[in-house]
């Protein structure tokens, strides 16, 4: 596939103004695919054509497929369940990604309520230092 039929399979989804390009069906041999000459062609088409790519994996810990994504790109984000996702498979994640030179940028912390007690000195933190720009700098000595 050229890079302009590559390209051309792209969408413009009006109500987000985001361009997407769906996965399509689902492949017998998806490492196969992902780990390919023609993934890696893909990515650096897309690449040559918009600011961000953004690639949805499925969890690292249980499949191999954002693993094989993770040495395509140039960095990733983990995206952790609050409250859900248990410290040791961010962990391994974390230690998954390193071992293959993944740079990690991030983690997106995602279904928080900030309400609950857990998040009470991240809302305390915040609301102090955001109203004190001074005191973020001391808090860093």
């Amino acid at each position: 596939m050229t890079r302009e039929e590559m390209l051309a399979t792209v969408r413009f989804h009006e109500p987000s103004g985001l361009h997407l390009l769906s996965a399509g069906p689902i492949s017998p041999n998806p490492a196969e695919l992902l780990g390919s000459e023609q993934m890696r062609n893909l990515i650096g088409a897309l690449s040559s054509k918009f600011t961000h790519v953004v690639i949805d994996s499925p969890p690292i810990v249980s499949f191999t497929d954002g693993v094989l994504i993770s040495t395509m790109v140039e960095g990733v984000l983990l995206v952790v369940r609050g409250g859900k996702t248990p410290r040791s498979v961010v962990r391994r994640s974390r230690q998954v990604l390193s071992e293959v030179g993944a740079k990690v940028l991030g983690v997106v912390l995602n279904n928080v309520t900030l309400q609950k007690d857990d998040y009470y000195y991240y809302r305390y933190y915040h609301s102090y230092y955001e109203t004190k720009p001074d005191a973020g700098v001391a808090a860093k000595a």
